[in-house]
């Protein structure tokens, strides 16, 4: 199975005909300071990945999947922390390779793009699993346990 499925997506038109800012959550109020002071004063200090990792809180709503590469990209870890260095995905490359020109070795695909990773979605699923036998075993459930998706 491949580390990612790129499809291109173009929203439907009435998706968004009702949308208005009141309706969308408000930004993350508990930023680091540091992040913060870096970013009101960039000559203070050079900004880095670590910086853009404590603003965005991607490891709040991402980890151990979603990171912020070396590069200052999200990344993609597709299976989780036992992700290997090389298997690790680079977001903007992604987008780079999808949307880009064919005749510069890209596939011409229009924007937005929907991009899956079934091997997320494939280690979500044997955790969930895991968990559930876990439980099992531990509290001695005498029944049958079958999990299924979706």
């Amino acid at each position: 199975m491949p580390a990612l499925a790129v499809d291109a997506a173009t929203p439907v038109a009435h998706a968004f005909a009702s949308c208005d800012a009141a309706r969308f959550p408000a930004p993350l109020m508990a930023v680091p300071t540091s992040a913060t002071a870096a970013a009101d004063k960039p000559e203070a200090a050079a900004w880095s990945a670590d910086l853009s990792a404590a603003l965005y809180n991607v490891d709040g709503w991402g980890a151990p999947y979603f990171f912020v590469n070396d590069d200052g990209d999200v990344a993609v870890r597709p299976h989780g922390a036992a992700t290997l260095p090389g298997q690790e995905i680079d977001l903007a490359k992604v987008v780079a390779k999808a949307a880009g020109p064919r005749d510069g070795g890209g596939l011409g695909l229009p924007l937005p793009l929907l991009v899956r990773f079934p091997d997320v979605l494939r280690h979500r699923v044997e955790t969930l699993n895991a968990a559930f036998d876990y439980a099992v075993r531990s509290t001695g459930y005498g029944s049958r346990y079958q999990g299924v998706y979706p």
